[in-house]
Order: C-alpha cells, then sequence, then structure tokens
C-alpha cells in the first residue's frame, strides 16, 4: 500500500494523472562516478498539507521538491535544491493547471510565474521523477536549461511577460481560507 492511502489524502492529486506513475511520497537515486570518486543523487519529496477551503471542504495543497546532492572521498558533500513548487487540487478540471501550480523555485531562486512557467516546471518536474524512479540520475542543469527555466535563462521570462500576462489567480472558482490552514 502506498504512503499516500496510509494518509487519507488522494493520489494523484484530482485534476492531476498525470502524478499517477508516483507511488511514493518520497524517492532517490544514486549514481556513482569512480573517477571522480563522488557519489551524486537525486530525491524528489512530496509533502500533502490538508487545507480547507472556504466552504469548510476538505482539500490538500501538495508541496513538490526535488533536490539534489554530492558526496566525495574527501568527506565533502555538496547539498541544493533543484526544483520545486506547489500544487493544489484542480477541483474544476475546466481549468488549466497552470492556474494550480505555486511557488515555483529553481535552484532555490523563484521563478517569474506564468501559464508558460508553470508548464515547464512542471512537465521538467515530471520528467525528472520519472527518471528518479526509473533508478536514473540525469543532469538536472540540462533538464532546467532544455525546459528553459534555469535561472540563467531569467531573461527569457521577462520577454515572456511583456506579450503573456501573468497567471490570474481570480479564476479560481474557491478560494483558500488561509484562517484554516493546517492539520486537519
Amino acid at each position: 500500500m502506498s504512503r499516500h492511502n496510509e494518509l487519507g489524502n488522494s493520489w494523484p492529486p484530482r485534476g492531476w494523472d498525470s502524478l499517477g506513475f508516483i507511488k511514493e511520497l518520497n524517492g532517490q537515486a544514486i549514481a556513482k562516478d569512480p573517477m571522480k570518486a563522488t557519489i551524486t543523487g537525486l530525491a524528489y519529496k512530496i509533502e500533502p498539507v490538508p487545507i480547507y477551503l472556504k466552504n469548510n471542504t476538505k482539500s490538500y495543497v501538495y508541496n513538490l521538491s526535488i533536490n539534489g546532492w554530492t558526496y566525495s572521498i574527501q568527506n565533502e558533500s555538496h547539498e541544493y535544491s533543484v526544483l520545486s513548487f506547489n500544487i493544489h487540487e484542480r477541483l474544476n478540471e475546466s481549468l488549466s493547471k497552470d492556474n494550480f501550480i505555486f511557488d515555483i523555485k529553481t535552484k532555490s531562486r523563484p521563478l517569474l510565474l506564468n501559464n508558460r512557467s508553470a508548464k515547464r516546471a512542471y512537465v521538467a518536474a515530471l520528467f525528472i521523477m520519472k527518471q528518479i524512479v526509473s533508478g536514473q540520475v540525469p543532469d538536472y542543469n540540462r533538464i532546467l536549461r532544455l525546459y528553459k527555466i534555469h535561472p540563467s535563462q531569467r531573461s527569457l521570462y521577462e520577454i515572456d511577460n511583456t506579450h503573456e500576462k501573468p497567471i490570474d489567480r481570480e479564476l479560481i472558482p474557491y478560494c483558500i481560507d488561509r484562517d484554516y490552514v493546517g492539520n486537519a
């Protein structure tokens, strides 16, 4: 039985069927490099946070984070954040998924949120998590650059925002009552 069912929350989140391949709340993959005498790893972690909507309906926000680390034979360690964001359950599947993705960070730096950046971050996270589930450690810098969400590509989003308006959160038909966020 997966850990999601033990906690009582639904998995995959409503409206996010593409996350169905994930069976556990966390996973990791490790790669050894004997030439450099290092061990490199990537891990994902999903934290479901129960919230109450204004109509007293229980829902969840899922914090997804992908982190990496490198350990060397000289007892040096380096830990870093790769990608993280929050997703809300989609109670109304007619709305775009982009409206339910919040707080995107790549390499611990906030990413300007618009429809395009939300889609790119979500697809990049799916790819990285699929690689981790299969036991592979992908080159995360290359993936972030491929999906154009690497921090060095910030200028792309300045250009994007002149052509594309930021996500309008007023489109979401329900509002989270911030007074009731927390454990249920």
